[in-house]
């Protein structure tokens, strides 16, 4: 491998993207599936909403604390083999979960879950870290869409499969599954090595420190509300299926599977959308959009409900690819694994914020109605932040 000061590789081999891509779309479907299934078993068993609010504080605090240490380790070590032993990890984890335990289910699940997100976190990090030096040419809006769509792809196949295979096979296959979902994805990794890496030459250097730090918190800012908004769907959706649309794990997953066909649709529309827009200033829309979706949620039947988690991927999505490419075309290389790492952890922090004030309401409040009042919190946040912005 030769190694310029310009940060010049080799021209890749013929493997290495689609590696690379599949090792994203197994993870992908390890980690929806996973969230899918214990969410389903906590409602299913009786343990109500608040019980999925406690499993996603646990993985909320456990991203809070690990992702500033991925970004950090993500910029020291190798990404590559970060990634590989993450998912080694993730797979042991999930294998083990299939098995009978003395332990409550329920603490089980919380347990697996905080080891998991941990494992989780170093191997997203370091994954899409790699994304600026194996685009090559490739322009990053559409290299990152890549990314996001076999990412998508990945979540869409765990809502097809998971209904079935819980209400088909019981919780030890589905956890047999995505443990292989995990082995497979290192063993993709492996193959997309370090030598192949084609050209990527940093830029961002170039860039007014103002301006690279007035962008940094308008990503932020988008960040955190996107992240605050699948937060809450995946603390309420399966309530929401279960106990106002009176609903199964199929319906469950149909919403899921909304969810993740509208990301899919973010993730590809971002390129063209980039070729006629700023993408500094598609933050403010797709706030807004977001906002007018989750205030009508109360008032859906379930068509409009799948209409709308849609739409809710849509924008999502389109907000995740479009920060993604905003901080790689704003951080130098060598420290984007930890400004991603602490921009996921302002995300959860918003998240946690949200997750709080489930756990305090508990089950008095209608999970729909959850939706419609992050809605309009998101609608004050946005005019705050264009206020903020005329004021630069």
């Amino acid at each position: 491998m030769q190694i310029s000061k310009n940060w010049t590789f080799r021209t890749p081999a013929v493997y290495v993207l689609p590696s690379y891509f599949a090792s994203v779309f197994l993870a992908s479907f390890g980690r929806g599936a996973f969230y899918f299934g214990s969410a389903w078993v906590l409602v299913e068993e009786g343990y109500g909403a608040a019980a999925v609010a406690y499993f996603f504080a646990i993985v909320s605090a456990s991203e809070l604390i690990s992702s500033p240490l991925a970004g950090w380790a993500a910029d020291l070590w190798d990404r590559r083999w970060l990634s590989v032993a993450a998912d080694i990890l993730r797979a042991a984890i999930v294998f083990g979960l299939a098995w009978p335990s003395a332990l409550d289910p329920r603490l089980l699940t919380y347990v697996a879950a905080g080891a998991l997100v941990c494992t989780e976190r170093l191997a997203m990090t370091a994954s899409i870290s790699l994304v600026p030096k194996l685009a090559g040419r490739m322009p990053l809006p559409k290299a990152n869409s890549g990314v996001y769509v076999c990412m998508q792809a990945g979540n869409l196949l765990a809502a097809i499969l998971g209904g079935y295979l819980l209400a088909s096979y019981g919780f030890r296959s589905f956890c047999m599954v995505i443990a292989s979902s995990f082995a497979l994805s290192a063993a993709a990794m492996l193959l997309v090595h370090p030598g192949d890496e084609p050209t990527f030459v940093a830029s961002v250097d170039r860039l007014p420190e103002p301006v690279r730090g007035a962008r940094l918190l308008d990503v932020i800012a988008l960040y955190a509300m996107l992240y605050g908004c699948a937060t809450l769907i995946n603390v309420m959706g399966a309530s929401l299926v279960f106990e106002e649309m009176r609903g199964d794990a199929i319906v469950f997953g149909l919403i899921e599977g909304a969810w993740a066909t509208g990301s899919i649709l973010g993730a590809i529309l971002i390129v063209p959308i980039s070729r006629h827009l700023s993408l500094p200033q598609l933050g403010l829309p797709i706030l807004g959009l977001t906002a007018i979706a989750l205030m009508v949620t109360p008032f859906a039947t379930l068509a409009i409900l799948v209409a709308l988690f849609v739409l809710l991927g849509l924008l999502y999505n389109l907000g995740r690819v479009d920060v993604e490419v905003l901080l790689q075309t704003t951080v130098p290389i060598n420290r984007l694994g930890r400004v991603k790492g602490w921009t996921h952890a302002a995300g959860v922090f918003v998240g946690g914020l949200v997750l709080g004030c489930v756990a305090v309401a508990g089950n008095a409040l209608r999970p729909s109605l959850s939706f419609g009042i992050l809605g309009v919190v998101i609608v004050f946040s946005t005019g705050i932040i264009f206020i903020m912005r005329l004021r630069r």
